[in-house]
């Protein structure tokens, strides 16, 4: 299964946010059910079709910023407000995403932990937005055959080195996991990924003997996680 880089990731919550936004506001404009709705309950439906649409702004925001796009150009698309206040406004919001797809990518078997449904679970969610896109084609616009995944970046060699780099600063740092039983489990995440990098780069560089060294100490590494995590055997 390809991973994807996160901002490819942030990507895909914003569109999954805009899909639920224009699913609500089909619901939002059916004024038949008026008559039925007791007092207060459409300005219910309005504040969650805002909220929706407010986390299509987040993510875009983060999305933009996993891009490298600096805080001026993102104030500017918030309404040519200064950069000091878009990091203000959003700063925090990019830190939790970054942290979150970080600990995804340690610990892929329970992604949607850290990243919810809409992006834990990214075949599904590629497949339903795919979907969604085709039912609602207008009927002359041209078909295309993966107008969302095409869209989406894998996660390259360099930034998979510098998302080692910061799981590493995470596992030794003050806001560490307390529970030994997580870090474990992030270690080994983290280890399994570095053997993987490692991999992709001696495949490109098969002659280096530098990158097969680091490579077969990442394997030792790996392994030595992975049998220290094992129930000791019990006597028969």
């Amino acid at each position: 299964m390809t991973t994807y880089s996160r901002a490819s990731l942030a990507r895909l919550a914003a569109l999954a946010d805009a899909v639920d936004v224009a699913e609500g506001m089909r619901a939002f404009t059916d004024a038949t059910s008026d008559a039925w709705a007791r007092p207060g309950e459409l300005v219910d439906r309005a504040r969650q079709l805002a909220e929706l649409a407010r986390a299509v702004l987040t993510h875009t925001v983060i999305h933009e910023r996993l891009k490298g796009t600096s805080w001026e150009a993102i104030g500017w698309g918030l309404g040519d407000i200064s950069k000091q206040a878009a990091q203000a406004r959003y700063g925090d919001a990019e830190r939790d995403f970054r942290r979150r797809a970080l600990l995804a990518w340690l610990e892929p078997d329970v992604a949607t932990r850290h990243l919810g449904s809409s992006v834990g679970e990214v075949p599904g969610t590629v497949e339903m937005l795919t979907e969604w896109w085709q039912a609602h084609r207008q009927p002359n616009e041209p078909d295309k055959a993966d107008p969302v995944a095409a869209a989406l970046a894998p996660l390259g060699a360099p930034e998979a080195s510098a998302m080692a780099i910061e799981a590493a600063g995470l596992l030794n740092g003050d806001d560490r996991p307390a529970d030994p039983h997580t870090r474990r489990v992030l270690e080994i995440g983290l280890a399994r990924r570095k053997v993987e990098l490692y991999e992709r780069l001696a495949a490109e560089l098969p002659d280096d003997v530098q990158t097969l060294e680091v490579l077969a100490g990442a394997r030792a590494r790996l392994a030595e996680l992975t049998d220290s995590s094992r129930p000791p055997a019990t006597q028969s």
